[in-house]
């Protein structure tokens, strides 16, 4: 007979361990805006975004996204840099962009992926017109 109790804390682990991962990528999105936010004076800002909300019969559909939060004109304006993908334990994940596709298994090659993400120059010239949009002050 199947052991059901086995098959539940296996599960249970699983979403353990993607909590664990999903954190770890959360802090590496902290640290490029932290550098980001000292660099260029609080005018870009990349995060993840959901733009369709997940059921359970399929997933969750995300990009990342650029924005200047101190802006005035462009306020609520992102700019799709990437497409995010990831699996149901956080990891692997994967960024595409500009024809390319970055699979990133741990920390490390995500912050490779990111940083390849920003040196492509695509991306770079709208994260230019990110940066350079109309500020508040």
């Amino acid at each position: 007979m199947i052991n059901f109790v086995d098959s539940l804390n296996k599960g249970l682990e699983l979403v353990n361990q993607y909590d664990a991962n999903n954190k770890e990528i959360e802090t590496v999105f902290a640290e490029l805006n932290r550098q980001l936010n000292k660099a260029y004076d609080g005018k870009l800002v990349i995060e993840l975004n959901n733009y369709n909300p997940p059921n359970q019969f399929h997933d969750e559909c995300w990009d990342i996204v650029a924005k200047n939060p101190i802006s005035l004109e462009y306020s609520q304006e992102t700019y799709t840099l990437a497409e995010w993908t990831q699996s149901s334990t956080g990891y692997p994940c994967a960024i595409f962009f500009s024809g390319q596709k970055c699979v990133c298994e741990d920390k490390e090659s995500l912050e490779q992926a990111i940083a390849e993400l920003l040196s492509d120059p695509v991306v770079a010239r709208d994260l230019r017109t990110v940066i350079n949009q109309t500020s508040t002050e």
